[in-house]
């Protein structure tokens, strides 16, 4: 995943998690995500970010995320850090091969 910043908008940390993200199966995701804090409406940074995945504004409450957060690990957010202007930008990811060792007849 690159990420290119807009004017006014810095990175506080990045997370990733391999795994099952979602759902049930035999399958390995990888998520990828980075928090960021911008001086941006945020109107304006959903318009730049529009072609990744997922963006979120950071809630102020942690159990107003659209999913759940198991695998999601941001430090600052466990904080008292300051969550105004904080976004997550994101997406899930398939590894390189998706090799199946279950045998078929």
């Amino acid at each position: 995943m690159q990420i290119v910043l807009p004017s006014g908008t810095e990175i506080i940390e990045t997370s990733s998690y391999v795994g099952n993200t979602r759902g049930t199966g035999n399958h390995i995701e990888i998520w990828v995500g980075v928090l960021i804090r911008s001086d941006l409406e945020p109107d304006n940074i959903f318009d730049y970010y529009k072609d990744y995945e997922i963006v979120w504004a950071v809630p102020i409450d942690e159990n107003q995320y659209p999913e759940p957060r198991s695998y999601m690990t941001f430090p600052y957010l466990s904080g008292n850090g300051d969550r105004t202007g904080c976004f997550i930008v994101a997406g899930h990811y398939y590894p390189v091969t998706q090799f199946d060792i279950r045998r078929s007849e």
